[in-house]
């Protein structure tokens, strides 16, 4: 029994090196986060007087 690499140790990353791809990554997170944000801030329901 022979132990052969891993297909996926030679095909390239997605974008074409991680660093594209965790920059990626990162700028969702932030997209996201700013969404919820604005959502948020907008939708916030206050309350009326008693």
């Amino acid at each position: 029994m022979s132990t052969s690499p891993s297909p996926s140790a030679d095909s390239p990353p997605p974008l074409g090196s991680w660093p594209r791809v965790y920059a990626l990554v990162c700028l969702s997170a932030v997209a996201v986060m700013a969404l919820l944000w604005w959502f948020t801030a907008h939708h916030n329901l206050r309350p009326g007087p008693p």
